[in-house]
């Protein structure tokens, strides 16, 4: 995940006609680097964003105290002393400062946002529950209310559908099982995901609509925002 992230990083705003056109080299990452609008804080290679940070933060946490305790989450994303152990630059990026401020509180993203941000940091709750499937699906939802707003449905879905792909997949189910059309259904009935349907859109794409063929010629992208980084993710897959 961190290499990942690092690499990704430095072509976060890239097009798809940019990187045709050049190709993925060494030297060409470190003038992307260099050149990036947050390069204050991307100034060594190898150094990774937020995403990175608070997914081991989170980790950290769930190790520490044996279990999900927001309370403890976010005293361990906002402490100095943590953050930096983790290289932690979450309000750098936000805030675009040069330095990594002490912060009394997480800020939230409104409900329309449903960013990617909760879904790049969710591995460590079904990793950490994956013994429990319902109590991972619930816990991956509780962990997107640490940045956003609380009745952001569609956000937390996005991470209780995600995570239970993850825990499906440590459980040992195969690639045809995972990205089959019932599979929310089949996990429903089996009480995954507890009383609480999923959001329509989220329904759309674990019924398949990032099945298609075209790839990007056919709408899949690689943005931000949640659902469509969702349907990549699971295209690719």
């Amino acid at each position: 995940m961190a290499v990942g992230d690092a690499l990704g990083v430095p072509f976060e705003s890239a097009t798809r006609e940019h990187m045709l056109i050049n190709p993925v080299t060494d030297s060409m990452i470190e003038n992307r680097r260099k050149s990036h609008h947050w390069n204050h804080v991307l100034k060594e290679a190898g150094l990774f964003s937020d995403d990175t940070s608070m997914a081991l933060c989170l980790a950290a946490s769930l190790i520490r105290r044996h279990g999900f305790n927001a309370y403890d989450i976010f005293k361990n994303l906002t402490e100095k002393t943590s953050a930096l152990s983790y290289s932690f630059t979450f309000f750098v990026f936000r805030e675009k400062t040069p330095t990594n401020a002490e912060v009394s509180t997480i800020p939230s993203e409104p409900e329309t946002v449903a960013s990617d941000s909760a879904l790049m940091r969710l591995a460590p709750i079904p990793l950490f529950f994956y013994r429990s499937p319902k109590e991972a699906v619930h816990y991956s939802g509780e962990s997107c209310r640490l940045t956003f707003e609380q009745n952001g449905k569609l956000a937390i879905d996005i991470c209780r559908y995600y995570g239970a792909l993850i825990v499906a997949a440590l459980h040992g189910e195969k690639k045809e099982e995972l990205l089959h059309n019932n599979f929310y259904e089949r996990k429903f009935q089996l009480g995954w995901f507890g009383n609480e349907q999923l959001h329509e859109d989220v329904l759309k794409v674990a019924h398949g609509s990032y099945k298609k063929s075209g790839g990007y010629d056919e709408g899949i992208r690689g943005t931000m925002n949640g659902i469509i980084v969702l349907e990549a993710a699971l295209w690719t897959f």
